[in-house]
């Protein structure tokens, strides 16, 4: 079985948004982490979330992005779409 890799940076920076945004220990931000999983993940948290990754990587997400988000996973691949290596 083949080992997924990550940018470290990247994915450090994206786990410690998520653990701040949420308020949950870094820990429990792995790629599989979905939004029905965080009690805090409602439409607003979501909203700050995105804001706070664009600020964070300099990006600018589409209205079509936002949708996709709904795991970390999602939010990964998403920010591959915008040119973020992570």
């Amino acid at each position: 079985m083949k080992k997924v890799t990550y940018n470290t940076y990247a994915y450090e920076r994206l786990s410690e948004i998520i653990s701040t945004t949420f308020q949950i220990p870094r820990e429990r931000v792995t790629p599989e982490l979905r939004q029905e999983d965080v009690e805090r993940w409602d439409s607003f948290q979501h909203l700050t979330l995105t804001m706070e990754i664009e600020a964070a990587f300099n990006i600018t997400f589409q209205t079509e992005d936002v949708p996709e988000m709904r795991d970390v996973e999602g939010i990964m691949r998403v920010l591959r779409m915008r040119g973020v290596d992570i």
